[in-house]
């Protein structure tokens, strides 16, 4: 929160700041530093919001892709979920870290040196501006509503994986799809293929075990799950459950049980609880066969074969649905192979090109 007063005592100078919107603890952040920053304020509506970046050579030249990168994704995003920015500034600061590339505590996001300063040349353009992006999708996905346990962190890593990549698709006139392919949207099906992987949402027990959530799993894997989502009820829908849920939890804590409750509520005529679960409670993925029986095609499924010798649990099923045009129509048909069904015979005609993620 912004500086609202300053004082002198015997031991030092005493700094007042605003009190601070309802916040989850591990967000909070200080940073006591000699850098210098770069400003520009960002409109919204009646009110001006600073951004600043900290750093060691701050300037236009150097800084002004970072904060017109954030201004955007300000923008977008406080569009799309038609909830505005919830803290009245907004400070980046860089410098030299280990621990991970970016953390979004709230009012002041800490980066890896170079990833708002150009003259470092160590990150490109589009580098930049997908973890900016990431790092404030987060003031609404996480922050503003924040999960219950870590359990849950694919409310916030999923949610701010697909987001960033809605935002970047939009911005270049192009689709989410092309976007995470570019950037890290296969990562998941090696991981699964070549060694056991837990899956998106899976007790936790020990805070020791923390950092091991912190995965491609909850990152791609669950960005993906979205993305299939938003495919099943199209675009509008989708944003309609986004902006549900957030509105119904703005400061507080939530539970996947939470975010599916928001999607039946949105969408009640289909199972979308049971498609969901499917992806978010089991690891690995399905591979779908196909085969010919007269003038149907017979869609079976099973675990993706090579991970299979890690486990003797290998009766996994999912509801998945399927997308098809045929030789007999150029509209896309969706039929769902149930986690309940042997087979699913339903395709007539010749399929011409099927669909899907997983």
């Amino acid at each position: 929160m912004p500086v609202i007063g300053t004082f002198k005592t015997p031991k030092g100078t005493v700094y007042d700041f605003m009190p601070s919107v309802p916040m989850s603890t591990y967000l909070v952040s200080f940073a006591f530093t000699e850098f210098s920053y770069y400003e520009e304020p960002y409109q919204e509506l009646d009110r001006s919001i600073p951004i600043r970046v900290y750093g060691t050579n701050t300037s236009k030249e150097n800084n002004g892709f970072a904060v017109e990168s954030a201004k955007k994704a300000l923008e977008f995003f406080t569009e799309y979920t038609k909830l505005e920015y919830p803290i009245p500034k907004l400070d980046m600061i860089e410098f030299r870290r280990q621990e991970s590339t970016a953390t979004e505590n709230w009012g002041l996001i800490t980066f890896r040196e170079g990833l708002l300063s150009k003259s470092f040349r160590y990150y490109s353009d589009d580098q930049m501006k997908i973890v900016i992006c990431h790092e404030i999708s987060h003031f609404w996905f996480g922050n503003l509503v924040t999960n219950q346990w870590w359990n849950d962190i694919w409310l916030q890593e999923g949610f701010a994986t697909y987001m960033s990549y809605k935002m970047i698709a939009k911005e270049k006139g192009t689709t989410q799809v092309k976007q995470m392919k570019d950037y890290a949207l296969d990562k998941h099906y090696y991981n699964e293929l070549y060694a056991p992987t837990k899956s998106v949402v899976s007790s936790l027990m020990k805070e020791r075990d923390i950092f091991d959530k912190f995965t491609d799993i909850v990152y791609d894997k669950a960005a993906g799950v979205l993305l299939m989502l938003e495919d099943v009820v199209g675009e509008e829908k989708f944003k309609k459950i986004v902006q549900a849920f957030l509105k119904s939890h703005i400061y507080k804590t939530v539970t996947t049980n939470d975010f599916l409750v928001a999607v039946e509520t949105v969408v009640p005529h289909i199972n979308l609880r049971g498609f969901l679960e499917s992806y978010l409670f089991q690891n690995r993925f399905p591979v779908v066969s196909i085969q010919m029986e007269g003038d149907k095609y017979v869609l079976t499924q099973q675990a993706c074969e090579t991970v299979a010798r890690y486990s003797s649990t290998t009766n996994e099923k999912w509801t998945i649905p399927i997308t098809y045009i045929s030789n007999k129509s150029n509209a896309t048909t969706v039929v769902w192979l149930d986690k309940d069904m042997e087979t699913c015979k339903t395709i007539q005609g010749y399929p011409n090109r099927y669909f899907g993620i997983f």
